[in-house]
């Protein structure tokens, strides 16, 4: 259980609704309600400007895949992970599809993953792997490939959502000096722990 996740989706939320963004949240969803919102998402923001999503939970990596960890999912052996997790690559095949502008999709997974003791650990890691990206997209990550990143503290925001809360009011940053500063403040907040 992370203490932080639905805090973290509802104060991006707040902060995009601010700023006009047409929003969907998913909260304690499970591999369906999620691959249902992301596919109506991807109607409902065809041509849009941006294209936003942010996952806030457990993710890992499984043969080279990266995967949100659902609410449920049961997890015996790798083998179970592709048909209980949803794939991030889907996600961005999904904004692929939307046409948007801009696409933009958040990670900020990477906790513990609490399934990989005993597995075999080539198969499965835990924090996430590179992603390559469409053109036209952003692919933003709480920490550095392989690594795990931290979940904060009861009551308040992931270290790396506290980044992104704190500089989006900077409308002087273009897109890629925003996430660049995103990760220098959650280096330092975290004692140099994390490294987005």
């Amino acid at each position: 259980q992370l203490c932080n996740c639905i805090n973290d989706a509802r104060a991006i939320g707040r902060k995009l609704r601010s700023f006009g963004f047409d929003l969907t949240i998913v909260e304690n969803g499970n591999k369906e309600a999620i691959d249902k919102a992301i596919n109506e998402f991807s109607k409902k923001a065809k041509d849009a400007d941006v294209g936003f999503v942010f996952y806030s939970g457990h993710g890992m990596q499984c043969h080279g895949e990266n995967y949100m960890i659902p609410i449920g999912a049961t997890l015996c052996s790798p083998a179970d992970v592709d048909y209980h997790c949803n794939r991030a690559s889907y996600v961005l095949s999904k904004l692929e599809d939307a046409n948007c502008n801009l696409k933009i999709l958040v990670l900020d997974a990477c906790r513990t993953n609490p399934f990989t003791r005993g597995w075999y650990r080539g198969e499965c890691s835990e924090g996430l792997g590179v992603m390559g990206a469409p053109s036209g997209t952003i692919v933003a990550f709480a920490t550095s490939p392989d690594s795990v990143a931290l979940d904060g503290y009861g009551g308040a925001n992931s270290p790396y959502t506290q980044g992104l809360l704190a500089l989006l009011d900077r409308p002087e940053l273009d897109i890629v000096t925003y996430f660049n500063k995103v990760s220098s403040y959650v280096y330092k907040l975290t004692n140099m722990q994390q490294n987005p």
